[in-house]
């Protein structure tokens, strides 16, 4: 089983940190995956939050692609709703280029409502604008030329140029829902929503009914919290405060979930249903060894939190890559 890194750049709004070297960690520890084996890094996008998060991911992911050279980059996920899709077919394009061919296309198509509306779009809209504006994408990246009349977008006489190193550029879908995973199956597209979904399980069927093979189409956990120290009580101690903060984001939002206060939330020790790997190595791999043998090719793990020391985040990710990385490499479908 393949182990990716995945973050978002956020401040901590009860201690800011400058937003200047909060994106340069992001860069360093984006180089530190790759040079530790990480397979992927994948990079969040939120729009208007009050702990500042990063609203482009794709201008952040052009600077890690000069920096690095055998990691994939990805977006986990892009609101693509709420771009212009000839603008996205643009943007990856070129990011495509830049990385030579290392980029990956992760969308959702969902979204907080205060996002949608700021940009003047109908959250109701956002499904059926999500999956037209990636047929919008993927016809740019292929066609010579071609005009698209839909519902939401309407292009006449397109002609993108240059094109992608990858045709196409691979796309995931964070499709949390029946409707969504059925859609991307349907599709082709990966999925990188498992463990979060409690329908996700059902995908591997959904590809068959479509007449795709398991094989050819890649299943990515979606991002689970992880930290490690010396031993739980000082890695609950390091991480605690910027953990519950990232959760709670999403209940602030309008998510159907409560997280407990900071004192309490490491008592309760989960987060999307799912026990949190936090403590020393073996605290971790307990947690981990759970999905042993579930039907992924790729666990997707999120180190540094809002107001984390880059220190710790570094050196969490260092112990994870010798201490735990070579176990969960022998997991699973091989690559």
């Amino acid at each position: 089983m393949r182990v990716s890194f995945c973050t978002g750049i956020r401040t901590l709004p009860s201690d800011p940190a400058p937003l200047p070297l909060l994106y340069r960690d992001f860069l360093e520890l984006g180089e530190l995956a790759e040079e530790l084996g990480f397979y992927r890094v994948w990079l969040s996008e939120h729009h208007f939050a009050e702990d500042d998060w990063n609203p482009s991911p794709l201008l952040v992911l052009s600077a890690l692609a000069t920096r690095t050279k055998r990691v994939r980059i990805g977006t986990y996920v892009t609101l693509i709703a709420m771009h212009n899709p000839l603008r996205m077919a643009e943007d990856t394009a070129t990011l495509d280029i830049l990385c030579d061919g290392r980029f990956d296309l992760g969308f959702g198509a969902g979204g907080s409502a205060l996002e949608y509306e700021t940009f003047g779009i109908d959250p109701k809209e956002s499904f059926a604008r999500a999956y037209e504006a990636l047929d919008v994408v993927r016809k740019c990246w292929l066609e010579e030329e071609f005009s698209h009349a839909g519902k939401y977008y309407t292009f006449n006489n397109v002609r993108l140029r240059p094109k992608p190193v990858q045709r196409p550029i691979p796309i995931y879908a964070a499709a949390m829902g029946p409707q969504s995973q059925a859609k991307s199956a349907e599709r082709g597209y990966h999925l990188v929503s498992a463990l979060h979904s409690p329908t996700w399980r059902n995908f591997e069927g959904l590809l068959a009914e479509n007449g795709r093979r398991r094989e050819d189409a890649d299943i990515v956990s979606g991002p689970i919290f992880c930290h490690i120290s010396d031993n739980k009580e000082k890695a609950w101690d390091e991480c605690e405060v910027g953990m519950q903060w990232a959760l709670d984001f999403y209940a602030r939002r309008g998510q159907p979930m409560e997280v407990p206060p900071v004192g309490e939330f490491r008592n309760q020790g989960t987060a999307y249903r799912q026990p949190i790997p936090v403590g020393a190595p073996e605290d971790v791999m307990k947690v981990l060894r759970t999905y042993k043998d579930e039907p992924m090719d790729e666990i997707c793990l999120q180190f540094g939190f809002p107001g984390m020391p880059q220190s710790q985040a570094k050196r969490a990710m260092e112990r994870f890559a010798k201490e735990c990385m070579p176990e969960i490499s022998t997991w699973g479908r091989q690559p």
